[in-house]
């Protein structure tokens, strides 16, 4: 990719965070799950991937649940409201829970032996590239984004990592939001 294109998708992906960003100013409740998986949907189609999810820390039961979720129709469906717990994904649980890293693979061949269970579980999923992003919500991650190609293995640029961060503390804010306005 030259330095122009990579600038212009740079910029379009600016322009992506910015546009979601101001749809989530003053949101009423009843529309934030739908416009939170509609982003995710946006997310999906700029990084030309197969799912991209919402998932939230299960304090105290080891496990995430699936809260929101956008996936192309030929990726294996993964359900909202589905319970990931850490059994399958022990590696991954440690390292974006407790320890706050982001996970980002091009393919599975870049896990690390550590994490042989998460890898067989990502292979019977059929994934090929995964991004996932903890989202703190004061000092513990409460939330996680998890971006995945099954069809083909995707290269994940850093540079938009941090800003992904950012989307998903917009997300996770509009949730609070709504929680404490019930």
């Amino acid at each position: 990719m030259n330095n122009r294109t990579e600038i212009n998708e740079h910029l379009q992906f600016e322009q992506m965070l910015s546009n979601l960003s101001a749809r989530f100013i003053n949101l009423p409740s009843e529309r934030l799950d739908d416009e939170i998986e509609a982003a995710l949907a946006e997310v999906l189609a700029f990084f030309q991937v197969d799912r991209c999810a919402l998932l939230q820390t299960m304090h105290g039961k080891d496990a995430w649940l699936i809260t929101h979720v956008a996936a192309t129709p030929d990726a294996p469906p993964v359900p909202k409201g589905t319970v990931l717990p850490r059994s399958i994904n022990p590696w991954g649980f440690e390292k974006l829970t407790e320890k706050g890293e982001v996970i980002s693979f091009s393919n599975l061949e870049e896990v690390p032996p550590e994490g042989y269970v998460d890898k067989k579980t990502w292979q019977e999923w059929g994934i090929c590239s995964n991004l996932n992003i903890p989202i703190l919500l004061g000092h513990s991650v409460d939330h996680i984004i998890a971006i995945n190609s099954v069809t083909c293995e995707r290269i994940w640029p850093e540079a938009y990592i941090p800003r992904l961060q950012v989307l998903g503390e917009i997300f996770v804010n509009a949730l609070e939001r709504r929680k404490t306005d019930k």
